[in-house]
């Protein structure tokens, strides 16, 4: 979990660059909408993306190819083993774990504290009094506030709902509820709750609350109310009361919404420019894939150029590849913290600082049990023995396949030892 966050904040700062290089500056609001929430919901789908079979750079990631011999065998990531004396791996182990959860209860706390407001407005409207102005309905607030609206409704103060310019405000707060804007507010006040630590969360946050503004007031300008009359409108309203943060006020980025109404149309040709969006959304994706095989301990295997080749090894076949891979119990991130809670730094390669990379080749049997496990390359006696030891030591593995029917499939692990 902490590293698919980490991973979600890494790809949700590189949308933010992405759209401000892009297309903040246009005035194409609607693909700019559309590119929002596109990027929002990429931020948290892409890092769930995992590097398999059909993506070979994972075993650069990997360590695998760059060692010196070919790589015939499933090639697992590999797994630091870090040592820096007693008790340190443990302590930043959990300091790791407390700042995880330190970071999950703020989130929490966010999440909780949108779901209270959004009760609380909810039930603010459904104790007003429901009303049809100017042809719209709506609903009349019981006390002076500022109009808004959630999704389809929409609530004005009763003063407001008698005064002869009340045309703009209902047209306004009417777009927002046609267009359903308040999906892209409660879109990106999500968003920041979960990448809270962030600036460019709530860059975006602001972004999509502009944006929206900006379609509100245009609907007004197409339905015939004259510009500079809307304009002393909103600038007499200049001081914006206090309201929800959920609320899709009329009175906000004052500046900002009266600039873009004065401002020249970008050329339609411009919008040709959105489609720079999806080679930028390939490019993230496979960097998170690839980010996934290297960091977080998914499985990137490496198959060969040639055909199934397999070896005879006893009495049975020995694959070198498979249809199904075998699978550790609990898969690739289970396999690493499996290693990594059994694997014990050498005491006299501690004492002689010696570490380095040990890559263990063994095989899967027919019924998941772990076989024939040898050091394929060497890095200090002390280490082989001890990677061999946790390597033979492992639980039985989900079995490879091929046509269906279980196999033998030779794998290699490559374990690190670090001195920190």
């Amino acid at each position: 979990m902490i590293v698919y966050l980490i991973k979600a904040n890494l790809v949700l700062a590189l949308c933010a660059g992405a759209y401000a290089g892009i297309s903040r500056r246009d005035t194409h609001l609607a693909w700019r909408r559309a590119a929002l929430l596109v990027l929002l919901a990429a931020s948290f789908a892409l890092p769930l993306a995992e590097a398999g079979p059909a993506w070979p750079w994972g075993a650069a990631a990997a360590g695998g190819a760059a060692d010196g011999w070919p790589l015939a065998s499933w090639q697992l990531p590999e797994v630091v083993v870090a040592a820096a004396g007693p008790g340190v791996a443990e302590g930043t182990a959990a300091a790791l774990r407390i700042a995880g959860m330190a970071y999950a209860a703020v989130a929490a706390a966010l999440l909780l504290h949108l779901a209270g407001r959004t009760a609380a407005l909810l039930l603010t409207l459904r104790r007003c009094r429901p009303a049809v102005v100017d042809g719209v309905r709506v609903r009349l607030l019981e006390r002076g506030a500022a109009p808004f609206s959630f999704f389809r409704l929409i609530a004005l103060p009763p003063a407001l709902a008698t005064d002869s310019r009340r045309g703009e405000v209902l047209a306004h707060e009417a777009a927002h509820a046609r267009q359903w804007h308040s999906l892209d507010v409660v879109t990106a006040e999500v968003a920041c709750a979960l990448c809270w630590a962030n600036p460019f969360a709530w860059f975006l946050r602001r972004e999509v609350r502009a944006n929206l503004e900006y379609l509100a007031d245009r609907a007004v300008l197409r339905q015939g109310f004259p510009r500079k009359a809307y304009q002393l409108l909103l600038l007499e309203q200049a001081l914006p009361p206090k309201a929800a943060a959920l609320q899709n006020n009329f009175y906000v980025l004052l500046k900002k919404r009266i600039q873009m109404m004065n401002k020249s149309q970008s050329r339609s040709t411009g919008r040709a420019k959105y489609l720079l969006f999806l080679p930028f959304l390939a490019f993230v994706a496979v960097g998170s894939m690839s980010l996934t095989a290297g960091t977080a301990g998914q499985a990137a295997a490496v198959r060969t150029e040639t055909a199934a080749r397999t070896a005879d090894d006893g009495n049975d076949k020995v694959y070198d590849k498979a249809d199904v891979a075998p699978a550790f119990p609990g898969g690739q991130a289970a396999l690493a913290k499996f290693v990594s809670e059994n694997m014990k730094y050498p005491a006299a390669a501690l004492e002689n600082n010696v570490e380095g990379r040990v890559l263990v080749q063994f095989t899967v049997g027919t019924d998941g049990a772990v076989e024939q496990a040898k050091v394929k390359r060497s890095a200090d006696p002390a280490l082989d023995k001890e990677a061999l030891r946790v390597v033979r030591s492992m639980p039985r593995w989900t079995p490879g396949k091929i046509d269906g029917k279980p196999v033998r499939v030779r794998m290699v692990l490559p374990i690190v030892f670090r001195l920190a």
